[in-house]
């Protein structure tokens, strides 16, 4: 049976509500420091652990937060994790890989629904227009919220998102120094909207340093906006016309995430080798189980492009905090992280 307030007064010769008021500030003036040790080692030593729903009911204050990410990205949740714990807050975690199934509705009404503090949001959309009643709702009731990567149209929450433009110059400019001429940019056609930014920096660095730039957008349903293999042979059948097309020599292909494996697989599949013959980036790299990149777990290791996801992490958890602290009030207008290019065999060729 749980150890009560009320054993710790037994052992102690103390009143019930003398031991609370201790248990809940161990600072308290009123008491003794003698009678106030007395009180916490014998909790200690009965292993007497307040009940979090209890003290919830009593202070409104749940020390819970909501943290919803599209897929498993350990970094982040590492950061966001540690910086949270430090502070006394526990997280409830929500992955949302088919965000167009209503998922990230569902996880924003349960974060409300266990009375979270705040939420820390990455989301699928920026101009999905069904979010914007429970943002409202979050904002009537004075709930602290900071979004990754992108905001909502029509919602000001602030918003923490890295600034690829210095990273994916560079990359434009690498590839022109080893000689490729032409840039050829292939991402999810289901993630078009999100990645129209990062595409037109690609077009004009590639203006400015004389090479052809094409996009090429694969697939468009929701299961290919995280996953495009799972298309099987189409994919590959479709990406191997596109590496064999003779317009299409001497061509870098950058590959948004888990669509570089697909490109690899097509190019072994067409008999071609990187960086001789074609170039490969990985746009979005990624951590694997914590501890390994997906660019060096591939062959050729690839050249890629990552944002700094951990440092992004802890500038949304820090906001977010100071937020529930009814600290300075955060902006709407977005903080800005930093990406970094990593030159790999997949384009070094002289």
């Amino acid at each position: 049976m749980a150890v009560t307030m009320k054993d710790i007064a037994r052992c102690c010769g103390l009143s019930a509500g003398s031991v609370s008021q201790v248990i809940r500030n161990p600072d308290n003036p009123r008491f003794s420091p003698a009678t106030r040790k007395l009180i916490l080692d014998t909790a200690a030593k009965l292993d007497y652990h307040q009940n979090p729903l209890s003290c919830a009911l009593r202070t409104n204050k749940t020390k819970l937060l909501g943290l919803m990410l599209p897929w498993n990205e350990p970094e982040v949740m590492d950061s966001i994790e540690r910086i949270a714990s430090e502070n006394g807050f526990k997280l409830l975690i929500q992955f949302t890989a088919h965000p167009r199934s209503g998922m990230e509705q569902a996880a924003l009404q349960s974060f409300l629904n266990w009375n979270v503090e705040g939420i820390i949001w990455e989301p699928s959309s920026s101009d999905d227009a069904s979010f914007l009643p429970l943002l409202d709702k979050i904002k009537k009731e004075k709930r602290s919220l900071v979004m990754l990567e992108r905001g909502v149209n029509g919602a000001s929450f602030p918003v923490v998102q890295t600034d690829y433009t210095p990273a994916l110059r560079a990359c434009i400019e690498h590839l022109k120094s080893r000689n490729y001429e032409k840039v050829v940019f292939v991402f999810p056609g289901a993630q078009e909207k999100i990645l129209e930014q990062q595409r037109g920096t690609f077009h004009n660095a590639c203006i400015r340093n004389n090479l052809t730039f094409e996009s090429y957008p694969i697939g468009g349903e929701p299961d290919h906006a995280f996953k495009p293999s799972r298309a099987g042979d189409h994919i590959c059948r479709k990406l191997q016309s596109l590496l064999l097309d003779g317009k299409n020599r001497n061509t870098a292909y950058i590959c948004y995430s888990w669509l570089v494996s697909d490109v690899i697989e097509a190019m072994e599949a067409a008999g071609l080798s990187a960086p001789e013959e074609i170039g490969i980036v990985l746009f979005q790299d990624i951590l694997l189980g914590g501890r390994y990149r997906f660019s060096n777990l591939l062959r050729p290791k690839l050249t890629s492009i990552r944002s700094d996801s951990a440092s992004l992490a802890e500038c949304a958890i820090n906001l977010l905090l100071s937020d529930i602290r009814g600290e300075a009030s955060a902006s709407a207008a977005p903080y800005y992280g930093k990406a970094e290019l990593s030159i790999n065999k997949s384009t070094e060729r002289k």
